[in-house]
């Protein structure tokens, strides 16, 4: 009974896990048609993060539109130089946990091969939970700084002109 409840709270455990994502980044239907950049976080080699819309990129700065959870965001600007680590999320990670409950259960359909489907179907769930969470993400091995513009709201530069409202 007790091995129930451990499998029963790691299952629900399962369920309500997820990446956060800020409510900016699109879902993966509308990454084409998205007007802001992507989700960056920079941290520095003495492990201080910064957080934020990626606004654009040059050679020497990279700009981030930090959200305090306040209606005034700031425009950070960040030494490349000063960059040790950064992660880049530019679309909302896919949930499959509902998979794992629901595809385990119904192994108790394979009668006694159930002991051989159950473990197989659950790290199987398991692995395709894993990725959804981690999809649509790249961190410094993964992309270099010139190919990070892309996913910034102004990948040719920041605007002359660029006034935030």
């Amino acid at each position: 009974m007790k091995n129930n409840k451990v499998v029963c709270a790691l299952l629900l455990l399962c369920l309500g896990s997820g990446c956060y994502a800020p409510a900016f980044i699109p879902e993966v239907e509308n990454i084409d048609v998205n007007p802001y950049g992507g989700y960056l976080e920079i941290t520095n080699e003495a492990g201080q993060t910064a957080e934020g819309e990626l606004i654009a990129i040059d050679n020497q700065h990279v700009t981030l539109l930090e959200d305090s959870g306040t209606p005034d965001e700031t425009l950070r600007r960040i030494a490349v130089s000063n960059m040790y680590r950064y992660r880049l999320r530019y679309a909302q990670p896919v949930n499959y946990a509902w998979t794992i409950p629901l595809f385990s259960a119904f192994t108790i359909t394979h009668g006694w091969f159930l002991v051989f489907t159950f473990p197989v179907n659950l790290i199987t769930t398991i692995a395709v939970s894993v990725g959804g969470e981690t999809a649509y993400r790249y961190t410094e091995k993964e992309i270099s700084l010139q190919d990070l513009k892309m996913f910034a709201r102004f990948p040719q530069g920041m605007p002359e002109n660029f006034m935030r409202k």
